[in-house]
């Protein structure tokens, strides 16, 4: 499921939070720590839906959006 991913906070280029229109109460976000290397991502609604560490950002966008469909029982085919 894509996602639309903008910075969380203005002063923070590596913190972004993404959303997906049809679930208004369900959002994902990954962020780097100031000086960091690793990406922390999660993904909540009303409770934590899944969490984790990825080597990059780009990896961390992926794991929220395969978390998300997780979420809401949706699964891909090889998957």
């Amino acid at each position: 499921m894509k996602l639309t991913w903008k910075r969380t906070w203005r002063d923070r280029p590596n913190d972004g939070t993404g959303t997906h229109s049809d679930y208004p109460d369900r959002y994902a976000r990954t962020y780097q720590e100031p000086g960091g290397t690793r990406w922390f991502w999660f993904v909540n609604d009303s409770h934590s839906i899944d969490r984790g560490i990825s080597e990059n950002k780009d990896a961390a966008k992926a794991a929220c959006e395969k978390a998300f469909e997780i979420g809401l029982g949706i699964t891909r085919d090889g998957d």
